[in-house]
């Protein structure tokens, strides 16, 4: 049992007794006659004496009866915070269990677009490969107009696809040390500059500038 349960029926038992303790020695006299004629104080602890003035009395009962209460007041306070924590766990793991209709809507869509993605990214990763394999200037022209095509077919950029990436391929292919690779043909050329603007246009639809790299 969590501790705040306990502490909380603690303190309600506590407060009930001592009330129920009060109420009773309050309700008899406060002396009673022995069978010796001696009179002896009745409140134990010497909660009232019997010198005192009605009014002190009764300001005293009421004090204490205050005490009283906010022992009684604290184990409630705390005894129904466990309850609302209870509550409000027991609703949220409900919810948890049973998603509703809308959620699940949203799952298998999030679902379809990942998995479309997915294979996007695959069919584009392929013509990447192609085209550092390719040798040929005829070829690479080729290939490097399929990516053009693709972007345009798709209207978007494939999921983690980054142009610096691209650019370092082509020019690796482009340059031999600090001269160009005489398959870099300004077919090639032409086709990558291409390229370069279609993916800025993907990547911003408004852009018109013409960005080389």
């Amino acid at each position: 049992m969590p501790f705040r349960n306990i502490a909380g029926i603690l303190f309600c038992i506590l407060g009930l007794q001592l009330q129920v303790t009060f109420c009773f020695n309050s309700f008899i006299p406060s002396r009673i006659v022995g069978s010796f004629g001696k009179s002896e104080p009745l409140l134990a602890g010497n909660l009232i004496t019997t010198d005192a003035e009605p009014q002190t009395i009764s300001n005293s009962i009421m004090g204490k009866f205050s005490k009283f209460n906010s022992f009684a007041a604290i184990g409630i306070v705390l005894a129904s915070s466990v309850t609302k924590t209870r509550v409000n766990a027991a609703t949220e793991q409900a919810y948890l269990r049973e998603p509703t209709v809308d959620f699940k809507e949203e799952e298998k869509k999030v679902a379809a677009f990942q998995s479309l993605q997915k294979q996007i990214r695959i069919k584009w990763d392929a013509i990447i490969d192609r085209l550092q394999a390719s040798e040929e200037p005829a070829e690479t022209e080729s290939i490097i107009r399929e990516m053009i095509a693709y972007l345009q077919g798709i209207q978007s950029i494939p999921q983690g696809v980054k142009k610096l990436e691209i650019v370092k391929l082509c020019r690796k292919k482009k340059f031999l040390g600090k001269k160009i690779n005489p398959k870099w043909t300004k077919e090639v050329e032409i086709a990558y500059e291409a390229f370069i603007q279609e993916f800025n246009r993907q990547v911003l639809p408004n852009n018109k500038s013409e960005s080389r790299i």
